[in-house]
Formats: C-alpha cells, sequence, structure tokens
C-alpha cells in the first residue's frame, strides 16, 4: 500500500498560506454548548438545552464578547470558527443578537474565514440561510456526519441517520457553501470494509475537507464503561485513510486534515502554526499574549463568572519559554509545513534528529534552513514523538 513521502508532496504545499495565517491578527472561536443529546463517546462540554438555557447563554456570550472587546481594543479577526456541541440548536434570532453584538465589537474587515459546525439532525436551510446573510464573508460548513454506516451511528448513540448526512451535504452544496466532513474510525464492531464504505461516501458527497479521528474513550463517558469490542487495530484504520484519500487526491497537512485542491482551514492552521485566538462561550480556551485561558465548561457556571467579571475563565497561566519551545514543535509538527528550529531549540532538535530518516525526516526549507517534519509513518504514531518531545506532559 504505497504512500507518498513529504519529499514528493512538497511540491503541492502552498507556502504562502503559512504566511497568511500567521499575517493574521486574530482568531476567535465560539463555542455553543447545546446538543440534542449527549452521545455516548463525548467528552466535551455540552448538554441537551433546557426552556431557558439560550437566553442565559445568548445574555452571557455577549456580555464576554463586550468585555473581551473592550481589552483587545483595535483588533481585526482573522478567522471564526463557531462549534459545540450543536451550533445548529441554536434559533435564528439568537445567532442575530449573537451577530450583532459581534460585529459591533470586532472589525471583520481583514476577516478570511468564517467556519460553522452542524449536525445533519438539526441543519436546515432557514439557519442556513441565515448564517449567511450575517457573515460579511461566504461561510464554511463542518458537518458532524461521523460515519455513512447506520450500524455505525448507531453504536455511537449518534441521533441522525446516513440518509440525513446526505440530505445535509446536498443541502450545504446546494446553497453553494464550501463543505467539510468530521468522520470516526475504530469503532466498535466496525471493519476496514465498513469504513471503506464511509470513505467512499464522504469523498463522493462533494466535501473538499475531511477531517479524520480515532476514536478515544474518555473517563466520564458511557463508553468508559461499556464492554466495547473492536475488530482492528486503529493504525490499519489510518493506514488505509491516507492511501485511499491520497489515491483520491487528498492532500495530508496535517495528521487529521485533508484537503482537496488547496481546501486548508486556515483558523486550525492558526491553532497549528502558533497564531493568537480568542474563545467565547463554556469550555473555551484562549491563548493570548504568552498566556492561555480556559473558561468554566458547565453553563450555569461559566454565566456566573461572566455575571462576576465579564469573562468566564475559571484558569489562567503564563506559558514558560521551555514549554512554549516544546509545544510549538509538537504543534507545528502536526502539520506538512513542519518545524523549524531556532537556535534555542537545541534540546527539540536533538530528540527530532534521533527519529531520522523513520519517523522524522529532516529537509532544507525554500531559504535553506533546517525544517523537520513527519514522514507518513511518525503521523501514525505521533504520540510516541510528543512524548519525547513533552516529558512532562
Amino acid at each position: 500500500m504505497p504512500l507518498l513521502h513529504p519529499r514528493e508532496l512538497l511540491a503541492e504545499v502552498p507556502w504562502d498560506v503559512e504566511s497568511k495565517v500567521l499575517g493574521g491578527d486574530l482568531s476567535l472561536y465560539v463555542h455553543v454548548p447545546f446538543c440534542v443529546k449527549k452521545c455516548l463517546y463525548c467528552s466535551f462540554p455540552s448538554a441537551p438545552m433546557g426552556p431557558l438555557d439560550e437566553e442565559l447563554y445568548v445574555d452571557a456570550l455577549c456580555s464576554e464578547i463586550t468585555s473581551w472587546a473592550g481589552q483587545l481594543k483595535g483588533r481585526k479577526l482573522f478567522s471564526l470558527y463557531v462549534g459545540g456541541g450543536t451550533p445548529s440548536r441554536l434559533s435564528c434570532p439568537a445567532w442575530k443578537r449573537v451577530f450583532g453584538c459581534l460585529w459591533r465589537f470586532f472589525d471583520p474587515s481583514d476577516l478570511q474565514e468564517v467556519t460553522f459546525e452542524a449536525n445533519p439532525e438539526s441543519l436546515n436551510i432557514s439557519l442556513l440561510k441565515t448564517w449567511m446573510d450575517l457573515c460579511p464573508i461566504p461561510i464554511r460548513l463542518s458537518l458532524g456526519v461521523q460515519s455513512f454506516d447506520d450500524s455505525d451511528l448507531l453504536a455511537l448513540g449518534r441521533p441522525h441517520t446516513a440518509k440525513d448526512a446526505k440530505r445535509a451535504c446536498d443541502m450545504a452544496l446546494s446553497e453553494g457553501l464550501s463543505l467539510s466532513l468530521d468522520i470516526m474510525f475504530r469503532l466498535p464492531n466496525q471493519t476496514i470494509r465498513g469504513f471503506a464504505v464511509t470513505l467512499r461516501e464522504a469523498v463522493k458527497s462533494g466535501a473538499e475537507h475531511l477531517s479524520a479521528y480515532e476514536l478515544s474513550i474518555e473517563d466520564g463517558t458511557p463508553y468508559h464503561s461499556m464492554n466495547l469490542s473492536f475488530c482492528e487495530d486503529g493504525y490499519v484504520f489510518y493506514r488505509y485513510l491516507q492511501w485511499y484519500l491520497a489515491k483520491k487526491g487528498f492532500l495530508q497537512y496535517e495528521i487529521s486534515n485533508f484537503a482537496l485542491n488547496g481546501a486548508f482551514r486556515l483558523h486550525n492552521l492558526r491553532y497549528w502554526l502558533g497564531g493568537e485566538f480568542l474563545g467565547v462561550g463554556p469550555g473555551a480556551w484562549s491563548c493570548i499574549g504568552g498566556a492561555r485561558y480556559r473558561n468554566a465548561s458547565n453553563l450555569k457556571g461559566w454565566a456566573r463568572l461572566v455575571a462576576l467579571s465579564g469573562k468566564g475563565v475559571d484558569f489562567g497561566e503564563f506559558i514558560p519559554n521551555e514549554s512554549r519551545r516544546s509545544e510549538r514543535a509538537v504543534l507545528r509538527l502536526r502539520t506538512i509545513w513542519g518545524f523549524r528550529p531556532g537556535l534555542e531549540d537545541k534540546r527539540v532538535a536533538a530528540s527530532l534528529s534521533s527519529l531520522c530518516d523513520d519517523l522524522v525526516q529532516l529537509n532544507k526549507d525554500l531559504d535553506g534552513s533546517d525544517v523537520y517534519r513527519l514522514t507518513p509513518r511518525g503521523f501514525r504514531v505521533a504520540n510516541r514523538i510528543w512524548e519525547m518531545l513533552l516529558p512532562d506532559c
């Protein structure tokens, strides 16, 4: 099963994307904590919406946006990502309030990308048109399909069917939207043959971007206490994923992300390449000015903090220089743009050099500087590399 090696991929990489992403000012993530029901594997801060929850959420969100805007006066948005939970659970009037507040305080004149997450069962044409009308540039839709196999969806506790997923894809494309799909692999009782069907349907859907994640069993989820059966190791699924999508013209530009015709997700690249980002809403994270902050994950707890201080932050820390260098290496190595060591990165560079050429490849960049990139096999066993670079994690 041959795989393209990064050396052959370098000619396809648009190097201007990196400078474009890092040249942006500020990225904003908005977390919507509501969903139809909690899926069996989900550990994200989300829950079904109570009768008064939408008003509580929107009031607190607008207050938090206003508070941060006062601190970040003059900053321009480069990208906006609305995730969850399930953003498509929020009503159209609620979205109009949120965006009325957002555009009152943040300048969208440099905005390069707007992405909304949605789930197939709650997406409708009225909501899509509302999102499109509220944004100054064309929006992108990230659809939580997870699988095109109804038995997989039932096992995951997803509230939609494969037919719902196809309907939602068609709806997005009929409105001319750029479509991204989330899919999962190594699900309970899933076979490679079954996963191949999902991949074929994902490619046929018209999506120009795919994000693929191995199922992770997290503490506190229903899956954690269940006796689950798995047919194959995750490595087998991931290797097939890399091979099949490369054959279909998708470029693997990050460990879990594949783009067709250069349809990279700029907002996520800000995380991996080292741009500053602000997160608002329950459970959202921010990284600004050399510090990171985490919001309280519980809706009512977050809203109480916002009422008291203007922000929902319950944790913050300045990142020590050594930790920042190691984390920067790990995040950049997730991408095909790779990691360029500076003079202060000797420990990280030495660790990476010991892994060449099986897991890591050392190239010369366009300006002649050293750049380390993971090989396709390195992508598949990346956790081993992170353990070397982040020994205290």
